[in-house]
């Protein structure tokens, strides 16, 4: 049984030289999958999460609806180095 959805990594990082030229600062980028989209011994790999909606009718019955969502997630990293001499 797999999961979907997933969780991404983007990594950026900057390595500026303040002696030269701003327009010559320029990110690198850098993308990681940090889910376990593949491991079988998981019930829901991937990136998922379950929650609930409670009623109660006009009888006074209670129920609920469990509502399972899928989605991606970004975990965005930045680093960055600036030097000048």
């Amino acid at each position: 049984m797999g999961g979907e959805g997933g969780v991404i990594g983007i990594q950026i990082e900057w390595d500026c030289n303040l002696d030269r030229d701003a327009s010559e600062c320029h990110p690198q980028y850098s993308f990681t999958r940090l889910d376990n989209k593949f491991t079988e011994k998981s019930v829901s790999s991937g990136y998922n999460f379950r929650y609930a909606k409670y009623y109660r009718d006009a009888n006074g019955t209670d129920y609920r609806t469990l509502i399972k969502a899928y989605g991606i997630r970004f975990d965005i990293m930045v680093n960055g180095k600036v030097r000048d001499f």
